[in-house]
């Protein structure tokens, strides 16, 4: 699912349909649907990326509400586009897989004592909960080393068939590490001598963002990707992010969450935060010349999260009046929400994805690309107009197929901008990029 709330000019949203090919759009309007190239023409896009290699790279900053995957989101956009981690950069993250495991058995812990109460507590189920009694005094942000026999306690009682039947029903109740399942299924490899954590790991660890920090992405354009702590007490430090240009803000929304409350202040639900601040930001003076994407993250936890929690515990979503176990409807009527809060925003793009799907994040970043070379190419035509100078194809790569270099009237330059397909193209229709398979997968 995608979409695109439009420029100013067209003042329209269209929503994004199913596509299995990465270069082509299904804009939906009504029950209209029609196909459409998504890609800026090749040498508009040489011409324009030729002049931006000559500029600083341009500021990418990632904003959204903690717990709503933006660590994930940078790790990933570092990975596919940055320096990406080298051997030894992994091999020195490797103990915070061991907090994950750590972290994963006290949660289980937690969940099974839950139960117990309820059910009435079991001999066996007393032996198997003392057999990992210790991981409840160990430090899950602090411990450098896991044994191999504590993974392999780790391990007898993830796969305990109590406690996996626990794990499936109750899950969703809980506030359980969203990867729990995947440390505990390697527990074992992961403790063992020698072991290398891997990309994908490091990915899906949890890391709390205190403070700002910057990557550079060897894209073309150039951006500089600035991930900032998402807590209530990190976002004093927004405001030093926005004393440069920020082409674009990444604003992650955590849909799983809609039934949770913030880790900082147990009474507000997590949606309702991201709701708040999302509008903050898209009313904010300094993001309106910046293109907002909101990015619905952790669409797979989601997607099978409805199945057993109704979307109208969440106070802002008490309203759905659909299918709450609905995939595609309970996402359209959280996207809607969003929407309605940035609807005087002169650009904004949505879409829904899971941050370790590298083919989600690959057509996120290409979008991010291509509006960012659209605005550049709209805004560097309008400066020239303006100020009555000549509109060359360097200047004007929208306008390549003229003559060279020939000079004209403030009146016939207006007419050949209108008439060029790169006008034309973005004026029939919003551009949005399709995310979400048909099966909505």
């Amino acid at each position: 699912e995608t979409v695109h709330q439009g420029s100013r000019s067209c003042g329209r949203a269209t929503m994004g349909a199913c596509s299995s090919a990465p270069d082509v759009d299904t804009s939906m309007e009504g029950d209209s649907c029609r196909p459409r190239t998504l890609e800026i023409s090749s040498i508009r896009r040489n011409s324009c990326l030729g002049e931006m290699k000559k500029a600083k790279p341009l500021r990418l900053l990632i904003l959204g509400a903690g717990a709503s995957g933006k660590s994930s989101l940078a790790k990933q956009m570092n990975h596919m586009y940055g320096t990406g981690y080298s051997k030894l950069e992994l091999e020195f993250l490797t103990p915070i897989l061991y907090g994950e495991i750590i972290r994963a058995v006290q949660s289980l812990i937690n969940l099974m004592e839950r139960v117990a109460e309820e059910k009435g507590t079991s001999i066996a189920m007393n032996s198997k909960l003392e057999d990992v009694r210790i991981f409840q005094e160990m430090d899950s942000m602090a411990e450098r080393s896991l044994s191999v026999d504590l993974a392999a306690k780790a391990t007898a009682f993830w796969t305990d068939p109590d406690v996996q039947e626990a794990y499936a029903e109750r899950m969703h109740e809980f506030d359980l590490p969203e990867f729990l399942a995947y440390f505990l299924d390697k527990a074992e490899a992961i403790a063992a001598p020698g072991y290398v954590a891997s990309v994908g790991d490091y990915i899906r660890s949890y890391t709390r963002t205190t403070g700002i920090f910057d990557s550079r992405l060897y894209s073309r354009p150039k951006f500089t990707l600035v991930d900032v702590g998402g807590q209530r007490s990190q976002r004093k430090k927004w405001r030093h992010c926005f004393k440069e240009d920020i082409s674009a803000v990444l604003f992650t929304v955590g849909l799983s969450g809609y039934h949770e409350c913030l880790e900082e202040d147990p009474t507000t639900n997590r949606l309702v935060e991201a709701l708040t601040l999302y509008e903050e930001v898209c009313n904010a003076e300094w993001s309106q010349k910046a293109t907002i994407f909101l990015l619905l993250n952790k669409r797979d936890v989601f997607k099978e999260r409805i199945k057993r929690i109704d979307i109208r515990e969440c106070p802002a979503l008490e309203k759905f009046e659909g299918d709450s176990k609905n995939f595609m409807e309970t996402l359209a009527y959280i996207k809607d929400c969003f929407l309605q809060r940035s609807k005087n925003h002169p650009d904004v793009h949505c879409h829904a994805t899971c941050a370790t799907d590298r083919s989600d994040i690959a057509m996120v970043f290409r979008d991010v690309s291509d509006a960012t070379l659209d605005q550049y190419l709209k805004e560097n035509f309008e400066a020239k107009f303006a100020l009555g100078k000549e509109v060359t194809p360097k200047s004007a790569p929208c306008l390549l197929t003229t003559s060279r270099a020939s000079r004209s009237s403030r009146e016939s330059l207006r007419a050949r901008w209108q008439a060029s397909s790169y006008h034309q193209e973005r004026e029939a229709a919003v551009r949005s990029v399709p995310l979400i398979p048909e099966n909505g997968g």
